[in-house]
Formats: C-alpha cells, sequence, structure tokens
C-alpha cells in the first residue's frame, strides 16, 4: 500500500494536499506575478526603444590623428583655446598647474641644484688658484714667460693645500721654464722636477706624454753637459792658468771639444736612465764664454754662431751675447735684429731692453738709449743691471754727475752685494767728479770681493782710456 502511494502523479498529490480554495488562492497569486512580469517587461523594451531613438540621434564618434592629441596622455585632444600650438588637453593643464613637475624630475631638479651649490662653493674655494692661472695664460700670450711660471707656482701652492692635482700646470710652467731658461742650471734641474711631478711612471710611457719625455731629457742632458764642462775646467792640470797662456787655452779648448763626442745618463720620467749625446749647444755656450773672459774675441762670435747652430730655438742662450760681440765688432745693424727676437719672445727678460740700450749706446744715440732703458726699468724698478746701463748711459754722454747720483744711492744696498761691475762703473764716476772718498769705499768692497780691476779700468785710470770712450768703444763696459 505504500509503494502504490508513492506512485500517486505530483498533481494527484498536489489535488489530495490542498482544499479547493487553497488552489485557487495559489492559481490568483500566480496570475498577479505573471501580468507584473509583463508589464515589467513591456517597460523596459519601451525604454530599450527610445535609447535607441537617442542613440541614432547622436553623431558618430570622432576618431582623433595623432597631431591632435594631448602631449602627456595621449587620449585627449590638444586645447587649442590657449594657443594654437599647444600641446596639453585642458585636464592635462589644470594638473601640470598644481603638479608641474613629476617626482622624478622634481628628484632631478633637487640633485642638479645641490650640485650645482657644492660647485659653486668649490669653484669659490679655489676661486684665487682659478684666477692665478688665468693670469698666467694672459702672461703667455704677452710672451712674459717668467711671469706665467710665477703665476703658475702661486696657482700650484693653492690647490696643492687642498690635495687637487695640478698636473698641467706643472706641465705648461716646464714649457715656459725651458724656453726662458732664466737661471742657469738651476733652471734645467727645475724643469725636471716639475716634470717628473706632473708624469708617473705609467703616464711616461704612453704616447700622449711623449713630447715632455723629450723635454725631460733635454733639460737633464743640458745640465749633465755643464757637469763635463765644469770637470774639465776644474782639472788639476790646469789649476795654474791665468788665462794668458796660449798653449793651455788650446789645450783646454780641445778638452771641451772633445765632449762633444760623448754622450750623458740621464734620469727618465719612467724612473729609468736613457744615454743622450752632450747638449751642443750648452757646450759652444760654455766655449765661448771661456773664449771671451780669457780675451780671446776672435773666437766668441764662432762660438756663438756655433750656439745658435745647435739650438736656435733657445734665444735665451746666445742672442744677447751675439748682439753684443756683433755690435762691439761694428755691426750694429745685424745685432738689433738679435735684441728684436729677443724682446719679443721674452718681455720679462731685461736683456732685450739692455741690448737695444747697449747698441744705442755704442752708436751715438742716447736718447733712444734712454728710452729702452726705461721701458725695462717700468717693469723692472729694482733691478740693478738695468740702472747700471742708465749710469752707463749718462756715462756715454760725459754726464758724470747724474751716473754719480743714480748709483750713489744704491751702494750700500746689500742685495747689490757681489756685483763687480756695479763698483767698477761707480768708481768711474766718482773718478770723474774727483770724489776720491767715494771712490776708495767701492774699492774697499772690491777687496772684499777679491776682484782685482779690469784691464780696461786701469787703462782708465792711468788716463789711456776716457770716460766716454770705456763705454762707447771697444767692449763698451768696464770688462
Amino acid at each position: 500500500m505504500k509503494d502504490d502511494k508513492k506512485n500517486k502523479s505530483s498533481l494527484e498529490n498536489l489535488s489530495g494536499n490542498y482544499a479547493a480554495d487553497d488552489l485557487n488562492e495559489e492559481l490568483e497569486r500566480l496570475a498577479r506575478t505573471f501580468q507584473q512580469e509583463l508589464d515589467k517587461a513591456k517597460q523596459d523594451a519601451e525604454l530599450n526603444e527610445k535609447l535607441g531613438d537617442i542613440v541614432q540621434g547622436l553623431p558618430d564618434e570622432e576618431t582623433l590623428e595623432e597631431a591632435d592629441l594631448c602631449a602627456a596622455c595621449g587620449e585627449r585632444r590638444r586645447d587649442k583655446s590657449v594657443s594654437p600650438d599647444y600641446e596639453y588637453c585642458s585636464v592635462c593643464r589644470e594638473a601640470m598647474r598644481h603638479y608641474p613637475l613629476s617626482i622624478p624630475a622634481l628628484l632631478l631638479t633637487v640633485v642638479l641644484a645641490v650640485v650645482a651649490v657644492v660647485s659653486a662653493i668649490d669653484f669659490c674655494g679655489y676661486i684665487d688658484g682659478y684666477e692665478n692661472v688665468r693670469l698666467a695664460r694672459k702672461a703667455e700670450k704677452e710672451n712674459r714667460p717668467e711671469s706665467a711660471v710665477e703665476y703658475y707656482d702661486m696657482a700650484i701652492a693653492i690647490f696643492e693645500s687642498d690635495d687637487v692635482s695640478a698636473k698641467r700646470l706643472y706641465l705648461d710652467s716646464a714649457d715656459d721654464l725651458m724656453f726662458a731658461m732664466p737661471r742657469g742650471r738651476s733652471t734645467m734641474e727645475d724643469v725636471c722636477r716639475r716634470l717628473q711631478k706632473a708624469v708617473d711612471t705609467i703616464e711616461a710611457k704612453i704616447p700622449l706624454y711623449a713630447r715632455y719625455n723629450d723635454v725631460n731629457e733635454e733639460a737633464g742632458a743640458m745640465a749633465a753637459t755643464l757637469d763635463l764642462v765644469e770637470q774639465t775646467m776644474n782639472d788639476e792640470a790646469f789649476a795654474d792658468y791665468d788665462g794668458k797662456d796660449e798653449e793651455t787655452y788650446k789645450q783646454i779648448i780641445a778638452k771641451l771639444d772633445a765632449i762633444g763626442e760623448q754622450t750623458v745618463t740621464v734620469d727618465a720620467l719612467d724612473g729609468s736612465t736613457v744615454t743622450r749625446p752632450a747638449d751642443l749647444s750648452v757646450l759652444y755656450l760654455m766655449e765661448y764664454i771661456f773664449a771671451y773672459s780669457t780675451d780671446h774675441l776672435d773666437d766668441t762670435l764662432r762660438y756663438l754662431e756655433k750656439t745658435e747652430e745647435a739650438a736656435p730655438e733657445r734665444l735665451s742662450l746666445y742672442a744677447y751675447e751675439m748682439g753684443l760681440v756683433l755690435v762691439q765688432n761694428g755691426d750694429a745693424n745685424r745685432a738689433k735684429k738679435y735684441a728684436e727676437k729677443l724682446y719679443a719672445a721674452n718681455k720679462d727678460s731685461v736683456y732685450g731692453p739692455c741690448l737695444y740700450a747697449t747698441i744705442y749706446r755704442m752708436t751715438g744715440k742716447p736718447d733712444e738709449a734712454h728710452k729702452w732703458v726705461d721701458i725695462a726699468i717700468d717693469e723692472m724698478p729694482d733691478d740693478v743691471d738695468l740702472k747700471r746701463q742708465k749710469a752707463m748711459i749718462y756715462l756715454s754722454e760725459d754726464k758724470p754727475q747724474e751716473a754719480y747720483e743714480l748709483l750713489g744711492g744704491l751702494m750700500n744696498d746689500s742685495s747689490f752685494a757681489g756685483y763687480a761691475q756695479f763698483y767698477m762703473t761707480y768708481i768711474v764716476a766718482a773718478h770723474e767728479l774727483g770724489k776720491t772718498d767715494n771712490q776708495a769705499a767701492a774699492e774697499e768692497k772690491l777687496q772684499t770681493l777679491e776682484t782685482a780691476y779690469t784691464d780696461r779700468m786701469n787703462d782708465y785710470l792711468a788716463g789711456k782710456l776716457t770716460a766716454v770712450q770705456m763705454f762707447t768703444k771697444g767692449t763698451g763696459d768696464v770688462e
């Protein structure tokens, strides 16, 4: 019986479980629900129809060309109301007004500002050093190599006080010194020292520094050649030579000539040693000095010409002496050419103006001579040789009073101690004026120097030579 009950249809179960009233009520509820859903569907259909009409009435969406897109967002149209060439849309424009920089850009700006401030502080700390470098470069353009070296040295001191490398300044100052050669041997050694501070042993092997290797070796060879000359001149075999014995003179010259066939050892920048030929320009210059000091005037011009031939670029070695010898031999026009070269190449040197002054003094043009000496005195007011040069011009004009007054105020200046030619020139002025006491005081200074009168001074004091002739004829000097 139980199984039969389970097999009844759902409708039969429904009919059996609900009363007739309940069934009618349920059917009515279902009908109402159906009607509500039907009304809702009709409303949705009407809405969709209206939306369709609205959409159909709208224009199609515009496709923008890339040139019209905002440069920032790349989506919206550029706001050309700002200007025809404005690159951004109104939305991005407003954003940029509030946030003009992106965060990365803002950070970069801050970093750059910090770097700029630090750089400015660093520059201010070395401003004196940079100014000295500027002045050094300016001096080089004005052909003042010795002034350039002074400025370079001041700049080097400033930079090195804060452990800043001054390699470039050492190199440039070495070039200037090599050209000017103001202090002979000490300058040669100074050139090598500067180059060795600027170029280390590894850098010395790089082609970039090849030129400085050559300069270092040239300066070293010059100094080493001077050593060979000194060894020859100090040979005990010549200890008794008085400068007059012709045979001994020839022997010494032969010994010096032999140095030209020798080699010298020089310290290279890479830490090694190199062998170079003896420097002929230095050798011939030393032979000129030896010939001049022993009154072998016929040899002087020959050795100076050989010096120039060996190194024509080294004007500081031979130009002044060449001019002197030429004017003493009566070739004033050729002498002026060396004065022109010397003065044009090195405005710092007294030798150019002094050579000009000597040429004009010995050719009877004292006004021109004074002009050149005054040019140099304006630049180097404390230079003693310039004062002596001016005194010699006065004496060549037969104006001993002016010469005496000029030199007299310098007699007790300790910076002139040891300058025998200065004292002898003063003695001529004092002797011309009959000031025997002053003459005697100057003679005492010569005795302190263990310096005897030259042959020309003895001739003058003996009356064989006038003061005017002393400074216009022959050597044109007290020597």
